[in-house]
């Protein structure tokens, strides 16, 4: 008897605190939010007043911390606080320019999303990615994070004007230092490229002193301005060599026409108009269809600005002394030692030979990429490229 009447005690206490926990709620919204204190509760309840809002610092459990420093500014969001945090935790800036900039640029990104793009972009990439888009093709795609060891540019991927915030320049002690690009003197990779380098060119010292300096380091990290730079070279380079290449076959054509100038009038009529007709032919495609040609000849040799891997800072290029003939440098003492022990140190060739429909690139003979040890090993081993494997992000 005492037993069931204890129990029904209990009961009866469970069903009044269930019921008083409800109509507390009702009366009170903020009644489930255990973190309002003296100091601030005359704050919270005058400016989240909105149901919803209530619900969402309640249900993702947001304590004040995390608002109490913008919740008075002008245009303060709820729903944004978490938003407001990341640019607080990554790119600190003034309170009132970050609650502008999260409201007019979050976009549809969820706050993990945010926070990496956040994480790896300034303020000014960010508005002039969503303002002006990307200079070179429409509806291009950010790279949300473009510092993982795995990431490879898909067909509409940009980088815009990233920079890697672990860049260190590689001193000229531990390799020869040439920088192919006009105006640089020196050379940058991400902290765990270069600490690749830097064990990877120990021990080719080590194995080929002999050799070790004739090896040179020629390319690192380009900037998106370097890369402007190189791709304006190259697309300068293609008019240059197609001008040359017309003016050689228009030259043959003239050289046609004169040698059968003995022919008859009227075989010498119908040559010409061959002629006409063959110039008429080369009018008939547009400018437009002339710089896609272009276009897509220039993207097997040369990455557009903000397509290059070599931004993302783990990509170097190397040269040979004395050495410019591709089949020369894979027969040379330097390449073999390469090809045999780069993976050991977490490079890799980047774009091998036998692999340019899958890369999208033409064979380049000395470019490699940190890609990590473990992911560097299965390309060794499988003999596929980097785009075909699982890379892992060590």
């Amino acid at each position: 008897m005492k037993l069931k009447r204890t129990v029904f005690v209990v009961g009866l206490c469970i069903l009044f605190l269930v019921c008083y926990t409800q109509m507390a709620s009702k009366i009170d919204p903020f009644a489930r939010y255990s973190y309002i204190t003296e100091e601030n509760e005359e704050i919270i309840r005058k400016y989240i007043t909105d149901p919803d809002d209530i619900d969402y610092i309640i249900s993702l459990k947001i304590q004040p911390d995390k608002f109490m420093e913008f919740i008075e500014l002008q245009d303060f969001k709820v729903k944004n606080i978490l938003y407001y945090q990341a640019c607080k935790l990554y790119r600190p800036i003034d309170n009132n320019e970050i609650i502008k900039f999260v409201n007019e640029y979050r976009g549809s990104y969820s706050v993990a999303t945010f926070e990496l793009v956040i994480k790896n972009y300034t303020y000014e990439t960010i508005k002039n990615y969503f303002d002006n888009g990307y200079a070179y093709f429409e509806d291009a795609d950010l790279v949300e994070d473009p510092s993982k060891l795995s990431t490879i540019l898909d067909e509409d991927d940009v980088l815009m004007d990233y920079t890697p915030s672990d860049l260190v320049t590689v001193e000229p002690t531990l390799i020869q230092v040439s920088p192919s690009i006009e105006g640089n003197d020196s050379i940058q990779l991400r902290s765990d490229a270069y600490s690749g380098l830097k064990e990877m060119m120990e021990a080719y010292a080590h194995d080929n002193y002999d050799l070790y300096k004739t090896l040179s380091l020629t390319g690192g990290f380009v900037s998106y301005e370097d890369q402007i730079k190189v791709y304006d070279a190259a697309s300068k380079k293609y008019d240059n060599d197609l001008a040359a290449a017309n003016a050689a076959n228009a030259q043959n054509v003239e050289g046609e026409i004169q040698d059968q100038s003995e022919n008859s009038e009227g075989e010498n009529t119908e040559n010409t108009e061959n002629k006409d007709n063959k110039e008429e032919e080369k009018e008939e495609q547009t400018e437009e269809e002339k710089e896609a040609v272009k276009a897509e000849a220039l993207d097997k040799i040369v990455d557009l600005p903000g397509r290059s891997e070599q931004q993302l800072g783990f990509t170097i290029t190397l040269k040979i002394n004395d050495l410019s003939d591709v089949t020369a440098i894979e027969k040379s003492e330097q390449y073999k030692w390469l090809s045999e022990n780069a993976h050991k140190y977490g490079y890799i060739f980047r774009y091998p030979k036998d692999k340019e429909s899958v890369t999208g690139k033409t064979y380049q003979v000395l470019t490699l990429r940190y890609v990590g040890i473990d992911n560097a090993t299965e390309v060794y081993d499988s003999k596929k490229a980097f785009d075909e494997i699982k890379a892992k992000d060590e």
